[in-house]
Formats: structure tokens, sequence, C-alpha cells
């Protein structure tokens, strides 16, 4: 599985990742609500292109509260995935 994680700490953006791709899932990581706001749409601009494969994006997001990065907003995004 495919897994964006946002998280601001480092270490803790560390861990996350150790742990999950120790259970065999891919990481994409983001340090912010920003960086995940900018790689959601970046996903999402994909997806309109002519040649757009659902396996590009992520599986999952998990995303830690982020205050760069209103709910509403990324709900949104998501939404469009």
């Amino acid at each position: 599985m495919k897994i964006l994680a946002v998280e601001d700490d480092a270490v803790s953006r560390a861990v996350l990742r150790k742990s999950l791709r120790k259970i065999g899932h891919d990481v994409i990581e983001a340090e912010d609500g920003r960086e995940a706001w900018t790689i959601m749409e970046s996903y999402l601009n994909e997806r309109t292109g002519s040649e757009f494969s659902y396996s590009v994006g992520p599986d999952c997001i998990v995303l830690v509260v982020q205050p760069q990065l209103e709910k509403l907003k990324a709900e949104r995004v998501i939404k469009k995935l």
C-alpha cells in the first residue's frame, strides 16, 4: 500500500516511515500540511491527464493535525482523488 505520511517532527516522521516500511508499505513523506497539499494536487493533476494510472496516488493518508492545512481543504482534495 502506498501511504502519504504527514508529520512535521523529523524524528516522528522517521519512526513512522521506518514502521510503515517494515510492514511492507511504500511511504511518501510530507513535512507539513502545505507540502502534503502540493503532493495531493500533483496527483490530482496527473489524474486529469489522459495517461493517468490509478496506481500513482497514495492509497492511504496518515495526517497528523496540521495547522497549515485546514481540515475542509484536505477533505475536498481527498474526495477528488
